[in-house]
């Protein structure tokens, strides 16, 4: 009887929101490549997506690692708290045109 009560809002959702997406089945991606080609990544993109596997590697090291190895005891220590922490000033840090690549103070 409970999975009967859980699954009933999901089944209602979906009768609910159900969007119109005849319009985009004649969407084509090589079409809009073409119309609307994306700019050159800059450098701070280029960083910040090297940063993403490097990230999450720094996570999962401390799991797959021994811990005798300083570095990975430094990020068993950090935590995942302490890599996110180690990140954010890395990128508060480092400046590309004269402004940090990652700004809180603006918007």
């Amino acid at each position: 009887m409970c999975e009967k009560e859980n699954s009933y809002p999901i089944s209602n959702l979906k009768s609910i929101l159900r969007p119109d997406v005849n319009k985009l089945k004649g969407v084509d991606a090589d079409q809009l490549a073409r119309e609307q080609p994306l700019p050159p990544m800059v450098w701070p993109q280029k960083i910040m997506l090297i940063m993403i596997p490097l990230y999450l590697i720094m996570l999962l090291i401390p799991s797959f690692l021994d811990k005798s190895n300083p570095v990975v005891n430094l990020l068993a220590t950090l935590g995942p708290l302490g890599v996110t922490i180690v990140w954010i000033i890395f990128f508060c840090i480092i400046r590309y045109q004269g402004k940090e690549v990652l700004n809180f103070s603006n918007p």
